[in-house]
This record gives C-alpha cells, structure tokens and sequence, in this order.
C-alpha cells in the first residue's frame, strides 16, 4: 500500500508525516520486502513476521526462500531464531552470497546445530502438549456428540428448531453424525 502511494506520487516526507513516523523508518518499511520471492510475500502475507525474518530470508535464493516460508508455516515458527537456523542450515548453493569468506570453523557448526537443536526441542515440547490435551479433548467431543444426538431425539425440541433455528439445526445435525474422531 505504502509502494503504491509513493508510485502514485505521494512524497514520503507527507506520508511519513501523516502515519507520525520517520522517513528512515518508512523507508525501511518499504524496502523489507525487496529481495524477497514473490511466493514467499503471498505466502506470509497474513502472518505477523518480524523484519530480522525477512533479512535472513533475503540472503536465500528464491526456491529457498520457499522452502524456508513453508517450514515456518508448518512449525508456526516465524522468529529470527528459527530464521536464522534455517539461514544457517541452508546449502551454500542456495544462498544468495555466501555468509563469510573464510571457511566455517568447528565451533561455527556446533553453535548453528546447538540452535537448530533447542528449535527442534521447542517443537516437540509443543508436540507433546497437543498429545496431552487430544484424549480429553476427544473424550469431550464425543459426550457432546452423545449429547446432542439425545437433544435431537427430542421431537419438540427438533420441531421448534425446524420452525425458528434451521440453521442450528442443520449444524446440529451435521455434528450429531459425526462417527470419527480422527
């Protein structure tokens, strides 16, 4: 939006004034995105990503820039630690300039697999509290599913729906005919 002011004509000096920020800073906030795959932007365009996730994915190609988006998505993980992991785990090929000129030392590899590790942790340890919570989640479901099949059975009750809530009732249905869980 802010691209498309300025292509518009709207100096930045106005718009910097109007949303009560600096030029610099509005600068930067247009500029976060250059750099970045097309996709990518698509992809993200609803989550809340900070800027340090964007500057570690402009240093990727394209392709794993992609990548990198679809396992942030997939670990609902968008932080500049985990971006930073994945920058760090990235094949030098997929990298848009390598990240240093010398060689990676040692210590270098056990600080990006010690990272990677506590990001891994992390995930599992959220793993396992859905795990935790799943049986009596699906112990409830199913007692309200018993439920509302009862309430269903109930032919005043299934008439006054019919006549003044359809669309409750539809979804009623549609829940009491719920066989799986899974």
């Amino acid at each position: 939006m802010l691209k498309d002011a300025i292509k518009a004509g709207v100096p930045i000096e106005l718009l910097s004034s109007s949303l009560n920020v600096s030029v610099e800073s509005l600068k930067g906030k247009i500029s976060i995105l250059n750099g970045i795959s097309p996709k990518v932007i698509e992809i993200l365009n609803d989550k809340n990503v900070p800027k340090a996730t964007f500057q570690a994915l402009k240093k990727m190609v394209p392709l794993r820039q992609l990548e990198c988006a679809n396992l942030m998505i997939k670990f609902d993980n968008f932080s500049k630690n985990f971006s930073h992991s994945l920058l760090q785990s990235s094949p030098k090929e997929t990298l848009v300039e390598t990240l240093s000129k010398t060689p990676a030392s040692k210590e270098g590899h056990k600080k990006i697999i010690e990272r990677l590790e506590k990001e891994m942790a992390h995930v599992h340890v959220d793993a396992d509290k859905l795990k935790e919570t799943y049986g009596s989640n699906s112990l409830k479901l199913t007692i309200i599913i018993s439920h509302i099949k009862t309430l269903l059975e109930n032919q005043i009750l299934f008439r006054w729906m019919h006549k003044n809530k359809p669309d409750l009732l539809n979804e009623l249905i549609k829940i009491s005919e719920i066989n799986s869980l899974s």
